[in-house]
């Protein structure tokens, strides 16, 4: 059986103990987005930071990468939807942090509310709804650098283990 999938970026930039996150009504993720035709992975993350921040960055390295299978992997489990690996790189500001001025804002596909970019401070991580659920890898990352574990499959529905594997 064959069917669509899409590859996604997004950026992990974290700046003085606090990350870059869009903040959506009852959520927050990850600044990113799908790659276009002709992109990599690493040029599309740029380009999606500056739509949806404002922010100018550079791309790292992959930091870890999802794996979104809404249809429980065939056994008919899941909601539905488009099957998607997300790799999450490691950025850094090119020119500092500046003001947060998106040229597109991210749109929730549900809801069609817009996004806001916000700085979140390491402390405040466990208290926010984060999509993917990934609190506790971001904050042991922004603590030390190391993020648990390098690829992850997103049960649906289910908070995501971060543990080391």
């Amino acid at each position: 059986m064959h069917r669509a999938a899409r590859i996604r970026a997004g950026a992990i930039v974290v700046d003085g103990g606090r990350v870059l996150l869009n903040r959506f009504p009852g959520y927050h993720n990850f600044p990113g987005g799908g790659v276009e035709a002709g992109e990599t992975v690493a040029t599309a993350v740029v380009r999606e930071v500056r739509e949806e921040t404002g922010l100018a960055i550079k791309a790292g390295e992959c930091v870890f990468a999802l794996e979104h299978d809404p249809d429980g992997g065939g056994r008919g489990n899941g909601g539905g939807g488009l099957y998607s690996i997300s790799f999450y790189l490691r950025c850094h500001l090119a020119g500092g942090p500046g003001p947060l001025e998106p040229e597109r804002p991210d749109t929730d596909p549900r809801s069609g509310r817009k996004s806001r970019p916000v700085w979140v401070a390491a402390e405040r991580l466990p208290c926010i709804r984060l999509l993917p659920r990934v609190n506790r890898c971001l904050l042991e990352y922004v603590r030390t650098g190391i993020f648990g574990r390098p690829f992850l499959l997103e049960p649906c529905g289910k908070d995501l283990s971060c543990r080391p594997s």
